[in-house]
């Protein structure tokens, strides 16, 4: 497929080169001979204006020119051609060797890169994390998404793709105390370049079979629109106002029921102090008279 689509092209490229590695991935045992290809929509003639570039994630060395194949005298690495096509054998593979190849035509046309893996390696159940941004994306809104992977390999291959559509982002590697690696694919997704629903996969290949981490975008549901819309300024604002008088509403309640507690006690006061008054206007004189009393006991 990927060969009909680049003959395709061929005819709409007209006369201007076009550059094709059919090989997303090779991989070799360390020691054995690597060998990557390049198609061309031109006649290619002897090949001498073919340059390969490697380019690895490890500060300070990207693209780094593999050979020129004008000057082809290189024990490690050998070109070969036919008319539309150049190859690059990497004999007596190492480790070093690993990293992505560039087929290149006058330093101007770059292909679109073959990853080569030396030395199969296996490490299996190792944390891979597809890190989106803390805010539920949208689809109206620019998308930042971080695949990341710690390994103790020197290089790793991170790759996208969006509903079948192939994205390359951008690569970053850390080296940590120990020996270990970070490696990172940085993609940014500006607005409308995504719908709800699509597959996002991040693809990380350690050997000729990637690992595999998929996130789908889903559409939110009331909830978090709701969540949304009071994350934006009138929705903040609108919070605000309700809190507020929500807070109004509390004080007022308050006050009346302070109001009503006062009333009760000032009216319980004003009844027991009406009722010491009567008892004290209402107090019955006696008068007891002792000489009426002993006569009368005579």
């Amino acid at each position: 497929m990927k060969l009909i689509t680049f003959f395709i092209l061929f005819k709409v490229a007209g006369a201007h080169i076009v550059l094709y590695q059919p090989q997303e991935t090779v991989s070799v045992d360390i020691g054995d001979t690597a060998v990557i290809g390049c198609v061309s929509n031109v006649n290619l003639e002897s090949g001498g204006r073919i340059n390969w570039y490697q380019e690895t994630w490890t500060p300070g060395d990207r693209y780094i020119l593999a050979i020129s194949c004008l000057n082809d005298k290189d024990n490690d690495y050998e070109c070969e051609h036919n008319r539309y096509e150049t190859r690059l054998k990497i004999h007596k593979a190492k480790p070093k060797d690993s990293g992505v190849y560039y087929c290149t035509y006058d330093l101007r046309t770059f292909a679109n890169g073959t990853f080569l893996i030396v030395e199969e390696v296996s490490q299996p159940k190792i944390p891979i994390h597809l890190l989106v941004h803390s805010h539920y994306p949208s689809i109206n809104t620019a998308i930042q998404l971080v695949c990341t992977v710690r390994v103790t390999s020197r290089l790793v291959l991170i790759t996208w793709n969006i509903s079948g559509t192939y994205q390359k982002g951008k690569m970053i590697s850390t080296r940590e105390p120990g020996g270990t690696w970070i490696f990172q694919n940085l993609l940014s997704l500006p607005k409308g370049f995504i719908n709800y629903g699509d597959h996002v996969t991040c693809k990380v290949w350690f050997s000729t079979s990637p690992v595999q981490v998929h996130w789908t975008i889903l559409e939110r549901d009331q909830t978090e629109e709701f969540i949304s819309a009071c994350q934006s300024p009138l929705g903040l604002a609108l919070s605000v106002c309700l809190i507020l008088l929500l807070t109004l509403v509390v004080h007022l309640f308050w006050t009346y029921k302070q109001k009503d507690k006062n009333a009760q006690e000032a009216e319980g006061k004003d009844r027991r102090t009406s009722v010491r008054s009567y008892l004290h206007d209402g107090i019955v004189y006696a008068h007891l008279d002792m000489g009426r009393i002993t006569q009368g006991r005579k």
